[in-house]
């Protein structure tokens, strides 16, 4: 392959394409080893692009059904965007009241953690809203 360039290359790739040589285009390439190799390399090109399949368009109907749902899906999106906001707000709220409230009742809290009855009673509560927590997560991480 020649790393030349004729001025004429341009022409012989658009005769490739048409199929429309001149008789002085013809003469040129016994001459020109670029414009040879150009027209050779074009001319591969197309009978290639004419041998592959052209890939089958999607229905249109599904196409516009599908930019709808992205569409009301993405309006969907935005529309609950203050929700979710507000109640991650309302659970950081809950949790820091739940918190406040221990810390205020420490004292009370230690005198029945004391008792051994009382800290069974205690653990087991504990694991139940703990164990409700996780159910309550998972089954709701998964909508």
């Amino acid at each position: 392959m020649s790393l030349e360039h004729c001025e004429q290359e341009d022409a012989v790739i658009r005769a490739a394409r048409g199929g429309a040589w001149g008789d002085g285009l013809r003469d040129h390439l016994a001459v020109c080893p670029a414009c040879a190799d150009a027209a050779l390399v074009a001319e591969f090109l197309i009978e290639e692009s004419r041998a592959a399949p052209e890939p089958p368009l999607p229905d249109p109907g599904t196409v516009w059904w599908k930019a709808q749902l992205r569409a009301r899906r993405a309006a969907a999106e935005r529309a609950t965007r203050p929700i979710r906001i507000v109640e991650r707000v309302a659970w950081a709220c809950g949790l820091g009241s739940l918190v406040a409230a221990a810390i205020w009742q420490m004292p009370l809290i230690l005198d029945v953690l004391k008792q051994p009855a009382y800290l069974l009673v205690t653990v087991l509560a504990a694991g139940l809203f703990l164990a409700g927590a996780a159910t309550l997560y998972l089954v709701w991480s998964r909508e």
